[in-house]
């Protein structure tokens, strides 16, 4: 290791990935790993670790938000800024605490992040797309199904498997998900891989079947293994990459415009509130940390109910006798 007086910023860097790698999730540290060589170590990695201070950093980030991208051809997303710098104020925490800084960890500039408009499915779109499904049901299809009532991510329907269906009291067991990450091994074949492991929420997370839906998908997996995953019915998965493509033709032979498929469960959220579901149950199904987040990020009021929620302005207009 390089003595303290000569050490590069890019060495701090590398330390704490070493620090962080036992105790984040494969794929959080192949994620981690990917922002700091493409992003930190190659703009500021040579420079030496007494230039590690806000100044350089916040400097860093304002050209990386007006031309940080790898093929030179614009800036970065502001997710991406926000990213990198949550990694940079954790790095320079860490070089604070083992003293390859003087100075106290100090907190990074970010850019406004705008929230994107998400799509979902409108009312007569979601009935398309059900008839297709009744109409070519399988074991892909069924869990778009599934996916449509309960919320489930893609990575945790790419690793559901049929052992994780209780079918006698119609409740599904989320306790993985599957990713396609970079391939950290030493001397890899591949570039990536397919990595299973715990959810977001990192505890299992329990969620009842809508009895219509559970009358709809006993019959295609009974009698099978509880290791068979259920979009294949048998011990072979289909990766996220794939089930994207799997909606997609869907919706295309369904004419329906293309959404992706993180979509289905913003309709499912929205679907649940339009029924009047509470947002304390919601949240639980939906594995989220607070109620704050289901509210701001997967609640989205369909035109129709607004519209019916509009109407009930008419009391008040009627009791101000203008009429």
């Amino acid at each position: 290791m390089a003595q303290k007086s000569e050490m590069k910023i890019s060495t701090i860097v590398n330390l704490w990935l070493d620090n962080i790698e036992i105790s984040v999730e494969p794929s959080t540290y192949a994620t981690y790993y990917c922002i700091v060589n493409n992003h930190i170590i190659k703009k500021i990695g040579d420079l030496d670790r007494t230039k590690l201070n806000k100044k350089l950093l916040d400097s860093f980030i304002r050209e990386s938000y007006t031309g940080g991208r790898i093929d030179h051809k614009g800036g970065l997303s502001a997710k991406t800024i926000a990213d990198i710098s949550s990694l940079l104020t954790s790095i320079t925490r860490f070089a604070y605490e083992n003293g390859y800084i003087a100075n106290e960890h100090f907190k990074l500039i970010k850019p406004k992040q705008n929230m994107r408009e998400i799509k979902i499915l409108t009312d007569k779109d979601q009935e398309k797309l059900e008839q297709y499904i009744s109409n070519h049901f399988n074991y892909q299809t069924a869990g778009i199904l599934l996916c449509l009532y309960s919320g489930m991510r893609i990575g945790e329907l790419c690793a559901l498997k049929v052992e994780d269906i209780d079918f006698n009291k119609g409740v599904l067991r989320i306790n993985k998900t599957m990713q396609r990450i970079k391939n950290m091994d030493k001397n890899p074949k591949a570039k990536t891989k397919i990595s299973i492991n715990s959810p977001k929420s990192k505890k299992p997370r329990y969620i009842p079947i809508p009895s219509f839906i559970k009358e709809k998908i006993v019959p295609i997996y009974k009698g099978l293994s509880g290791d068979c995953y259920i979009l294949t019915g048998s011990s072979k998965y289909i990766e996220p990459r794939s089930c994207r493509n799997m909606l997609a033709r869907c919706l295309r032979e369904s004419n329906i415009e293309e959404i992706n498929f993180h979509a289905l469960r913003h309709t499912f959220a929205t679907r649940c509130i339009e029924a009047g579901m509470d947002i304390k149950t919601l949240s639980e199904i939906l594995g989220h940390s607070s109620v704050g987040i289901t509210l701001s990020t997967y609640v989205h009021s369909s035109y129709e109910l607004k519209s019916k929620q509009m109407e009930k302005l008419q009391m008040f207009y009627e009791q101000s006798n203008v009429i």
